[in-house]
């Protein structure tokens, strides 16, 4: 359907009444990605096997004297069937196929120049690096060739294999590197390298390649079907994974401006998964550190370090948010110590001090699981029905990540509606009183991009806010953050 609003977009026509997409219904009964048998499946839930051979037969039998094809029979079919009784798919899924195409169609402004200029730098230093791994190793080689690579780093260097790829070769991946680093500079500068050759392929070049010549904007597709979780994900450029953690991965950010007398403003859901989990669970010190707004990661990681809060140094804060996430996602104590590279014990105890404050929450997952169990589904908030399919399989390997996808997936299915209906009820203000004075232009994860005119900075920044924190009431408030700027790296707090 989305595609269909784009095709009318071109001609100001605007679609409205009924429609339907059958294959958003269809992910949403399955919850899988693999969406090539979707008609046979439904054909097979609303009608039975009889009535479909004598459908068949009665529409071909007048298919010559329409242009009515029995696809569209079955399609219309299945609509009348499903529609009365999806209130969330009325509600959510359907209304916002327009919105993501008026999205995709306002783009994001770019300036080209500076993406070019970003990559002629990277690639004088991709250079320079490259030469300095040729003198050290004292030969020309492939640098982006693993094979040739253990030949120089493992024959050559002689250093210890670390770790194995799933194929059994020698692995020199990330990890493995950043260990070898401490051994020699070599490892180090291959890492610079890698590094660098990912910014400007996977980002520079794919942004530079993607501006649309006629608006000098990129305009990317936003897909409702392709997680697990429910989450949008975007794609003819991902959007959604521009960097944030280095400089130079924040530095492409300057590139996406707003145009003359316009601001970009960036609306952002702060901490909604735990206040999510906070409202599941019921738990009342997380719902009381949540309120006291605190920074709720000092918090925890002083009763995960069993510590004053104002003891917390920046590291214990970082381990806390991941131990959080890692624990609401169902790691093992094994998988914990393997992702913060400590001892087993030591990641038993920072589980055991989070549970021992949050109990509430401990009993909410092993609640969910059981759910699941039982019915081989859970529903959220808004009454979305999750399918977890190997949550009672016999193989252990498949009920253990079934078990982790539970609250996994409760909780950033709940994330993903809450945000899909701010940016449902907010297009629809903009059309009725912004018109031309804003827009969505990206959807970030948790975060809302805005294309506002500067004169309308103080009623818009009212109403985004207003909006995204109150459409949907929970015990415990959602808390949005709005920094506003010229360009995306630029924005600041308001």
């Amino acid at each position: 359907m989305k595609n269909i609003f784009h095709i009318f977009k071109k001609y100001d026509i605007i679609l409205n009444g009924m429609y339907f997409d059958i294959l958003i219904i269809y992910y949403y009964c399955k919850l899988s990605h693999n969406h090539g048998d979707y008609y046979k499946y439904l054909i097979k839930k609303y009608s039975t096997k009889k009535n479909h051979i004598k459908s068949e037969k009665k529409i071909n039998s007048i298919i010559k004297e329409s242009e009515i094809s029995f696809e569209i029979y079955i399609q219309t079919k299945i609509y009348f069937k499903i529609y009365p009784i999806k209130k969330i798919f009325q509600s959510i899924d359907m209304p916002l196929l327009n919105v993501l195409s008026t999205i995709e169609n306002n783009g994001v402004l770019i300036k080209k120049r500076i993406l070019k200029k970003q990559k002629k730098k990277i690639t004088n230093t991709i250079y320079k690096l490259k030469q300095k791994i040729y003198y050290l190793t004292k030969e020309k080689f492939n640098i982006d060739s693993p094979k040739q690579l253990i030949n120089i780093l493992f024959k050559k260097y002689k250093f210890p294999h670390i770790k194995k790829t799933k194929k059994g070769n020698i692995s020199t991946d990330e990890k493995v590197l950043n260990e070898l680093s401490h051994i020699h500079t070599l490892p180090k500068i291959i890492l610079q390298y890698r590094f660098l050759k990912k910014i400007k392929n996977t980002y520079l070049n794919n942004l530079i390649h993607s501006i649309n010549k006629k608006t000098n904007r990129i305009h990317t597709t936003y897909h409702q079907t392709s997680t697990l979780t429910g989450r949008l994900s975007s794609s003819n450029p991902n959007l959604q994974n521009i960097p944030i953690k280095t400089k130079l991965g924040r530095n492409i950010r300057i590139a996406f401006i707003a145009k003359k007398k316009w601001l970009l403003l960036s609306a952002d859901y702060s901490q909604i998964e735990l206040r999510i989990i906070a409202y599941y669970s019921q738990d009342k010190n997380l719902i009381k550190d949540l309120l006291n707004n605190d920074d709720i990661y000092i918090k925890i990681a002083a009763h995960i370090f069993n510590i004053h809060y104002q003891q917390v140094k920046s590291f214990q804060r970082n381990t806390a948010k991941i131990v959080i996430f890692s624990i609401l996602y169902g790691i093992s104590p094994f998988g914990l110590s393997q992702k913060l590279n400590i001892s087993i014990k030591k990641s038993s105890e920072y589980i055991d001090n989070y549970f021992t404050r949050y109990k509430k929450i401990k009993k909410y997952i092993k609640k969910i699981c059981n759910i699941a169990k039982k019915k081989e589904y859970i529903k959220t908030l808004f009454g979305r029905k999750l399918y977890i399919p190997n949550i009672n399989s016999h193989n252990n390997i498949l009920k253990k990540k079934a078990k982790r996808f539970c609250v996994n997936t409760i909780i950033q299915n709940t994330a993903s509606d809450i945000i899909k209906k701010s940016m449902i009820k907010l297009n629809s203000i903009f059309q009725k009183k912004f018109i031309n004075k804003a827009k969505i232009i990206m959807q970030i994860h948790d975060e809302l991009i805005f294309e506002i005119k500067e004169e309308k900075k103080n009623i818009l920044m009212h109403i985004i806010k207003n909006y995204m924190e109150n459409n949907i009431l929970l015990n415990i408030p959602l808390c949005v953050s709005i920094k506003t700027g010229k360009n995306w790296k630029e924005m600041k707090n308001k």
